[in-house]
């Protein structure tokens, strides 16, 4: 398995899938705080999990702000919108794309979330 690294994240990540072929795209990541160049997305036809094994954070998936932590998974799927909104103990995950297309992905208006993100600190679950 060939190991690819990059400059975003804090910490080391590893990328597979993009590269190689592989029908899934694989990466590991560690951070501290959102990543600035994550946008809220979604995908076409992938299926996205993400395996928390470390901290815990808040992820918006379409109407819903969930907090998340170690040895959890979340799933979005094809057409939800989703990202990391914030790191509340630095993470490390997984994520598994079922789909190694980096075009399959479309970027959504997020400034909604802003209105919405300070309401949701207290519950575990918050409908936005």
């Amino acid at each position: 398995m060939k190991k690819y690294f990059t400059k975003e994240f804090e910490l080391d990540t590893r990328v597979c899938g993009f590269f190689n072929e592989s029908p899934l795209a694989i990466t590991r990541t560690h951070i501290t705080k959102p990543l600035e160049s994550e946008k809220l997305h979604s995908h076409n036809i992938s299926h996205e999990y993400y395996i928390f094994l470390k901290g815990k954070a808040r992820i918006v998936i379409d109407d819903k702000i969930i907090t998340v932590k170690a040895g959890e998974v979340i799933l979005a799927e094809p057409n939800e919108k989703h990202k990391i909104l914030e790191v509340i103990e630095p993470i490390d995950y997984i994520t598994i794309k079922t789909t190694n297309d980096p075009l399959d992905k479309i970027l959504h208006d997020e400034t909604y979330l802003i209105n919405h993100k300070n309401k949701c600190k207290e519950k575990e679950v918050c409908q936005i």
